[in-house]
């Protein structure tokens, strides 16, 4: 799925119009009770993640993951993706309590099963969370370390981009504005390196929330209205 891309628009407009059948198909396998069915639902649920956000289905892809995390047999792989998502999904929707809880059962996973995370997911989920929870000095802390991990293993828009926006806006929060400058240029060149339209649209709003921290108020409107620009265009 080319969320960070150019294609983004269309995928977004595909996934629009073939909502009702893909809600089905993901209803069909979660009502099978049968583990590679509910390694599917995982998948696929984890996969469009960013679609649940921008439509607002957090409550529908959180029961899918439910059911599919309770089948029997289902591969540890799995149930780390499965809680990672709804981790994402609760701190996505603002329910911070709900996403540490989750935060905490996926810890506990990936250390008793010694399982693989590349891409410090749950370093930067955890971080992500303490943002929404309002503690932006402990996801400073988080968040700094996810990025410069993710820089020297050469990791795309998709996980790059996603830990400096939220890193961006936790240095914004407590005032250090200098890092979350920096942060705002790095993600915004990535941005427009893979045509990410939204990405753009919403690091530029960071910007300008920047600007406006720094007492520069005709930049911060000028960023203002180049997010707009850039998400309408």
């Amino acid at each position: 799925m080319q969320w960070f891309s150019s294609a983004q628009g269309t995928w977004f407009e595909r996934l629009h119009t073939d909502e009702e059948n893909i809600r089905s198909a993901i209803d069909r396998l979660a009502g099978t009770g049968e583990p590679g069915d509910a390694e599917a639902v995982v998948a696929a649920v984890a996969a469009l993640r960013y679609h649940w956000v921008v439509i607002g289905g957090y409550e529908r892809a959180r029961s899918w993951l439910t059911a599919a995390l309770d089948a029997p047999g289902l591969p540890a792989e799995s149930i780390a993706t499965g809680l990672a998502t709804l981790a994402f999904l609760w701190s996505r929707a603002g329910d911070p309590e709900q996403a540490a809880a989750v935060l905490e059962r996926l810890r506990a996973l990936t250390e008793h099963e010694r399982l693989a995370d590349p891409d410090d997911r749950l370093r930067y989920l955890e971080g992500l969370n303490t943002v929404v929870a309002g503690d932006p000095r402990t996801a400073v802390r988080r968040l700094d370390d996810v990025v410069e991990r993710r820089r020297r293993t050469g990791h795309g828009i998709a996980s790059s981009g996603e830990a400096l926006f939220a890193g961006a806006l936790a240095h914004m929060i407590i005032d250090e504005t200098e890092a979350a400058r920096a942060m705002v240029d790095e993600c915004l060149v990535l941005s427009e390196a893979s045509g990410d339209l939204w990405g753009q649209s919403y690091i530029t709003t960071v910007g300008a929330l920047v600007s406006h921290a720094e007492g520069r108020s005709e930049q911060a409107l000028d960023e203002a209205r180049a997010a707009l620009r850039v998400l309408w265009s």
